[in-house]
């Protein structure tokens, strides 16, 4: 695991400058592997109250540290991008090589709950709802609009929320607690088409769901745990999402 200093002002002059949107967790994806190239960390998590990014890298500090290096003694290199880390402030810790069965572990994990249908992804909670209000209508036990019956079930969402992530840990360890401690609704753009030139003609604007979730687990199967920690926990892992905060249980 790697801790990095950020300039959030330098980050986001960075971004505005190339025109890559505002979004922090896209910004900090871009900037990582801009710098790091494929060592860049992920899955990360951005604590702007600190200034600072977290994130598991199979890098060491010294590999980390000398590309900073690199960057700040190129001459041709982006002098704004070579202060979006500030050097002096990288640190690191390894993690285990392998995750016991039977170890208790208090978690924190910032997650995207949404889930695909087709090319469709959605919050879990309202494509449940949607599915079940569709359901409601055909059998006739429920007559009214889709977000009619989404406000006699708005006190479903934590408990949905903490199915989705129960299913996500379910082959690599047993959720013992699990609280729901913040829960919002962001926006991403996303950009698909280009045209000849490699620029975006054509972009989305969609809500997503963003949930910390904090609580006690014990890990049932090793190598899958080990996974899970490598690869983060649900969607967009790449773009400050899904990153598994571990504490050894007393």
């Amino acid at each position: 695991m790697i801790c990095l200093d950020l300039n959030l002002r330098a980050l986001s002059i960075w971004g505005h400058q190339r025109r890559l949107g505002d979004d922090p967790g896209y910004l900090v994806h871009a900037a990582t592997r801009k710098i790091f190239g494929g060592l860049g960390p992920q899955p990360f998590l951005i604590q702007s109250e600190r200034s600072r990014v977290l994130g598991y890298t199979p890098a060491d500090e010294t590999l980390l540290r000398q590309s900073l290096e690199n960057l700040r003694f190129d001459e041709g290199a982006d002098s704004l991008l070579s202060a979006v880390f500030a050097l002096p402030e990288i640190c690191s810790r390894v993690m285990p090589e392998q995750w016991s069965k039977g170890s208790r572990y208090r978690f924190s994990v910032y997650c995207r709950p949404t889930i695909r249908r087709g090319k469709v992804e959605s919050d879990v909670w309202l494509m449940k709802n949607y599915f079940a209000c569709e359901e409601a209508k055909k059998n006739g036990t429920f007559d009214g609009t889709i977000h009619e019956f989404r406000q006699l079930h708005k006190g479903d969402i934590e408990e949905t929320y903490r199915q989705w992530l129960q299913r996500r840990f379910a082959s690599a360890a047993e959720l013992q607690s699990v609280t729901v401690t913040g829960s919002r609704s962001s926006y991403l753009t996303t950009r698909s088409t280009k045209d000849h030139r490699g620029a975006p003609t054509h972009s989305e604007r969609r809500s997503y769901p963003e949930t910390t979730f904090v609580g006690e687990l014990c890990v049932t199967e090793s190598q899958a745990f080990e996974r899970l920690v490598r690869h983060g926990v649900g969607r967009h892992c790449a773009f400050g999402f899904g990153m598994l905060l571990l504490k050894a249980a007393q």
